[in-house]
């Protein structure tokens, strides 16, 4: 069965809400989690910055088996609700003990349980989203398109508006709106299922999930990269300009995002539309030195490839292991996504430091198109 046909029961009120409730939450991340580096960049310096960076990716590489645990132990409902509060409360509290003066060990680590929260959350939401009847594919794509476009522009305007730290009464405002915004996913918790799942009894295995998991991370690894860090290369080149550009032209493709994986849908094999889609998503910033035109077209092609990408594996990682056990499925694949992509963010300033950015891409680009035309080929 391919990615893009597998169908469950629909209540078509619920999709709204569910998209409604991952654009609200992501704005809130975005815009607090900016907001909260710059005034620890400000105060102790980008080392500093540098590290709490770092516990947030030690935060995403625990989340996966975490979500595995917490996913036998809870239905939908509780799991919802509980990691809406959970992630809510150490929301507020990274700016409570920022403000404290907390020791930056402390700080540190409650950055990383608020991010094993985030990412098990976002993994359960994700499952709520692919409960629906229709294409899997169409509703995980869909739901990528809410999350990273709403945090790309929600990025951008902190990026503009926050041009150096706040003073501590905007901070304290600032983490209000950041654990408010998790509201709605509690909301969504009230509408989840009751019934803990039977077949989520079992752990995941990861023969099955191995194959969406390694290719996204590998995917994530080659070619995402430049989306990633698009907020740093365009203020870099074009300022303030290239920020919104940037933000803007990667809202604008991922609006494409849900034709462009029904396409691939199709496909048998996974990694044969993962590495088209990174072709697409890498591919655009060959022409990112050419003007904010050049920028745009890179930011659209990104936008377009990585929603697709997204909610492409997510809708396989699904239907290899049913919707009973797709929170911790889909957990482990988000965070092998994640630590890909931040390990090829670690990267690249070494990688440009020998290759112009525009030739790098164009070259990652070509080697993903011709592997894509192999297996396609190939597909049965």
């Amino acid at each position: 069965m391919t990615a893009g046909g597998r169908r469950a029961r629909h209540r078509p009120s619920r999709l709204p809400l569910l998209l409604a409730a991952g654009a609200v939450d992501s704005v809130g991340l975005a815009f607090g989690w900016t907001a909260f580096l710059l005034a620890v960049a400000e105060r102790d310096g980008a080392d500093a910055a540098i590290a709490q960076y770092a516990a947030a990716l030690v935060g995403v590489a625990a989340s996966g088996p975490v979500s595995v645990r917490l996913a036998r132990r809870l239905s939908p409902r509780d799991l919802l609700r509980l990691l809406a509060v959970g992630e809510g409360a150490c929301r507020v509290g990274v700016f409570g003990l920022f403000l404290g003066h907390a020791p930056p060990a402390a700080l540190a680590a409650l950055v990383a349980v608020m991010n094993v929260l985030a990412w098990c959350g976002f993994a359960a939401m994700r499952t709520e989203v692919s409960r629906p009847q229709g294409p899997a594919g169409r509703l995980l794509t869909m739901y990528a398109v809410a999350i990273l476009s709403s945090e790309a522009l929600a990025t951008a305007l902190a990026s503009v508006v926050l041009s150096s730290a706040p003073p501590w009464p905007v901070l304290a405002a600032v983490a209000t709106v950041y654990g408010m915004t998790l509201v709605p996913q509690w909301v969504v918790g009230t509408f989840a299922p009751r019934e803990h799942p039977v077949a989520a009894s079992g752990p995941v295995s990861w023969r099955v999930v191995a194959v969406p998991c390694g290719v996204g991370g590998v995917v994530f690894l080659l070619a995402a990269a430049p989306a990633l860090a698009a907020t740093v290369l365009a203020f870099e080149r074009y300022g303030r300009d290239g920020v919104l550009v940037s933000a803007v032209a990667f809202a604008a493709g991922a609006a494409g995002a849900a034709r462009v994986q029904a396409a691939v849908g199709g496909w048998r094999t996974t990694a044969g539309p993962a590495f088209a889609l990174g072709a697409v998503m890498v591919g655009g910033w060959a022409l990112s030195g050419a003007g904010l035109a050049g920028l745009a077209v890179a930011q659209v092609c990104a936008g377009v490839g990585q929603c697709a990408l997204e909610g492409d594996l997510d809708a396989r990682t699904v239907a290899r292991t049913g919707p009973a056990a797709s929170t911790s499925a889909l957990a482990l694949a988000s965070s092998s996504r994640a630590l890909g992509g931040a390990l090829a963010v670690y990267l690249l300033p070494a990688a440009t430091a020998a290759v112009p950015l525009p030739a790098l891409c164009l070259a990652t680009a070509g080697l993903l198109a011709l592997a894509a035309t192999w297996l396609g080929a190939h597909d049965p």
